[in-house]
């Protein structure tokens, strides 16, 4: 019943380019080789090749690459298509014809996990027909980022903070964590189990690993941090907010709107939040109470594709679409109406579950269409680990007090660039911001907060 991680690829790359499966399956029949020199050059190699092994086939005998990679040596010429990368102090640069080979510049690990998450998306571009990738090379400057190593070697101390969401977004932020002086404790906050899909995005996660999302990604991403000591919790962050109280700090990677808007309800006074849609977009947005500017609520309006999503998840499972509820999960009760409908399936197999994620296991094809017939597509793993490493970044900028906007909308595909970053005010028909009760309900919360 559940979709493999080739499989949920093949269909990404059907709905995305309009071709059938088997079409899908020949233009994913891609295999790369990525060779390096020494030093900084190999890490990135390493970072590189762990983005593209969940999409494409990686190769060790250069004659049997389709596509060469070469970072810091020569080509050997054996391959259809070569690509240069060429890695310096502020950046890197990516092309089809030849480049000066580096000089190993030092650079920070947050900064080669974004120079391998761009290099992902340009070597891909290359090597299968039909991507959004525009022509042409590619200069990706760390600076016009904000990413400077300055920055990035600051010490960063968590208390009162919660990750929601340990999906691909969440285990995206954990591994660019991994470069960061971080330590405290973080909760890391899902209701789900992995997705028979997950393991194609999620790259703490074992292809074929089963579990609590929120308890396989707290284990397995512990020994990469010697000073963050991680908490799973498996359950909403509203249940996590009931049993603690209140929450001061939440990293927000969840993937629905709707659940985006109900951790807004919950009054974390910090939110540090990105997103992805499809394969073109990533959304990165920030802020702290009280605000001038965007809430979660203004970012992630309702929209009435989030109400046509929900009846075709209803007549798919064969139940009455007020039994849908896409903030929660498969309880007993609904298990049974399900099996009605759907006699084949175990009880056992339902309970838990994620109403979204069964959807898309019964009729992964139709799970990847909206009712209007648009695609939503399962991201590419760069795609989500760079959402996930400018979360981090985000976070960074945040925590040492240089974040003076509130909101990025980035292509992923495009190389990043200065004026990215915006401020969002409020939206005037919020309905969190300008509910009556709202101040009166974070001044009950956080006393010691001025919320005059």
């Amino acid at each position: 019943m559940t979709m493999s991680p080739a499989t949920e690829n093949q269909l990404m790359i059907a709905r995305l380019l309009g071709v059938d499966e088997d079409q899908a399956a020949a233009l994913l029949d891609v295999r790369v080789a990525v060779r390096a020199g020494a030093g900084t050059a190999a890490s990135f190699a390493k970072e590189l090749s762990e983005q593209l092994e969940r999409t494409v086939a990686l190769v060790d005998d250069i004659n049997k690459a389709d596509v060469e990679v070469v970072v810091g040596v020569a080509p050997s010429g054996a391959a259809a298509k070569t690509v240069y990368i060429s890695l310096d102090d502020d950046g890197a640069s990516f092309s089809e014809t030849a480049l000066l080979l580096d000089n190993d510049p030092d650079l920070h690990g947050l900064q080669i996990v974004f120079a391998a998450c761009y290099a992902a998306s340009y070597v891909l571009g290359r090597a299968i027909e039909g991507l959004p990738s525009p022509p042409g090379d590619f200069r990706l400057s760390f600076s016009s980022m904000g990413a400077d190593r300055a920055l990035l070697e600051k010490p960063i101390v968590l208390a009162e903070t919660a990750l929601a969401g340990a999906g691909a977004v969440g285990n995206g932020l954990l591994r660019s964590l991994r470069h960061l002086d971080v330590k405290g404790e973080l909760i890391v906050v899902d209701p789900k189990n992995i997705g028979g899909g997950n393991a194609n995005r999620c790259l703490f996660f074992a292809p074929g690993e089963k579990g609590p999302k929120a308890k396989v990604l707290a284990n397995n991403a512990q020994s990469s941090f010697a000073h963050l000591e991680f908490k799973p919790f498996v359950g909403a962050f509203h249940d996590l907010v009931q049993r603690e109280g209140r929450v001061r700090q939440v990293l927000v990677a969840t993937d629905s709107r709707p659940v985006r808007r109900s951790i807004q309800n919950d009054l974390p006074l910090v939110v540090v939040d990105a997103s992805t849609t499809g394969v073109n977009e990533i959304i990165v947005h920030s802020h702290e109470q009280p605000t001038e500017g965007a809430c979660l609520a203004c970012i992630y309006k309702h929209v009435l594709d989030e109400d046509a999503k929900a009846k075709d998840i209803a007549s798919g499972l064969g139940i009455d679409v007020s039994e849908v509820d896409a903030n929660g999960l498969i309880d007993d009760r609904v298990a049974g109406l399900i099996i009605a409908a759907h006699p084949g399936l175990q009880k056992a197999d339902l309970v838990g579950k994620a109403f979204d994620t069964l959807f898309k296991e019964l009729c992964g094809q139709m799970a990847l269409l909206t009712p209007a017939g648009e695609q939503t597509l399962a991201p590419f793993a760069f795609v989500s680990n760079l959402a996930g490493a400018y979360l981090a970044l985000e976070f960074v900028r945040r925590a040492a007090g240089v974040a003076t906007t509130n909101y990025m909308f980035l292509d992923p595909w495009r190389p990043p660039y200065t004026k990215l970053r915006s401020f969002r005010g409020r939206e005037p028909d919020c309905p969190f911001c300008r509910a009556s009760h709202t101040k009166l309900a974070y001044r009950m919360v956080w006393p010691e907060v001025s919320f005059e």
